[in-house]
């Protein structure tokens, strides 16, 4: 099995399969995910730094530093919320392969230079990578729905409330 589908597949149990079973809030874990990828972003090569002068490894420190920023939150995310999703689930399941998506384009990013170059030269990355902006997109959409399907409606009494005095 070559990198691509194993690194697909990891990213499909993670944020598929996990939530699925935890009927986690989708809209929350996607969020939390798109969060995760800025933080990596963000702070990813000064933790990295950090993490290097304390620790001699031969593993690449900044690819997992930037995968667990990417993942932890969300992870996070989706234990906390467990059993959130209720009949609304197929919205719930639409975010979670957007996640997966997200995911899996977000990693083979982080990647050392030459499993970076192995994904990407795929064709299923690049099947997959055209459509990201779109897919994430419509993963947005749909998260916003379910957040406001979610939001608590107050009943609406007709007229003001009368104080005592």
């Amino acid at each position: 099995m070559n990198s691509t589908l194993v690194l697909l597949l990891a990213c499909a149990t993670i944020f598929g399969v996990l939530p699925l079973f935890l009927r986690s809030n989708g809209a929350l874990v996607l969020f939390t995910l798109c969060v995760g990828q800025i933080l990596a972003g963000l702070v990813g090569s000064d933790v990295s730094n950090n993490i290097s002068t304390k620790v001699s490894s031969p593993l690449p420190i900044f690819t997992i530093v930037q995968i667990v920023l990417l993942v932890l939150p969300a992870l996070l995310v989706m234990f906390i919320y467990k059993r959130a999703a209720k009949a609304d689930i197929l919205l719930h399941i639409f975010t979670y392969a957007v996640a997966v998506i997200v995911c899996f384009s977000a990693i083979a990013t982080f990647l050392p230079y030459a499993a970076q170059t192995s994904v990407q030269d795929s064709s299923v990355y690049s099947q997959i990578h055209s459509y990201v902006g779109v897919i994430l997109s419509a993963g947005i959409i749909v998260s916003l729905v379910i957040l406001w399907l979610k939001k608590p409606h107050h009943d609406k009494k007709h007229g003001k409330k009368h104080r005592s005095k």
